[in-house]
């Protein structure tokens, strides 16, 4: 901890800042993600379910198309695996390692449930 804390001040003492500080849980890849670490409170791109098996996260986005005049929804799911650099912060990658994959398994089966065992009342 003291060896991350003397990195962390001497970052800072060359105007580099702790992205962590800002509130962000971890620095991540990708467009949609610039705009959390550039600090936007846009809501529309909010995922619709994550899922969470130790280090790997299947992450579920709904997207809305026009099908005949009619607005129909349809789902991406995407698969990332968080850890952490040399320089001690957390990152994400799309990379999962054999250790990984029943973890990504699981996340993809509970995301395939919840995607495909809606309740009655909210089938069209």
């Amino acid at each position: 901890m003291a060896e991350t804390l003397r990195k962390f001040k001497t970052l800072t003492n060359f105007g580099f800042t702790n992205p962590l500080s800002r509130g962000d849980k971890y620095i991540q890849y990708g467009s949609e993600n610039m705009a959390k670490a550039e600090g936007s409170t846009d809501n529309k791109n909010k995922p619709y379910f994550k899922k969470k098996f130790g280090a790997v996260t299947a992450t579920c986005w709904e997207n809305k198309r026009q099908v005949n005049g009619r607005e129909v929804p349809f789902y991406t799911v995407n698969i990332e695996r968080i850890y952490k650099d040399k320089d001690d912060f957390f990152k994400s990658t799309p990379s999962i390692g054999l250790q990984d994959i029943p973890k990504a398994i699981l996340a993809l089966q509970e995301s395939y449930k919840e995607l495909t065992m809606k309740p009655s009342s909210e089938a069209e």
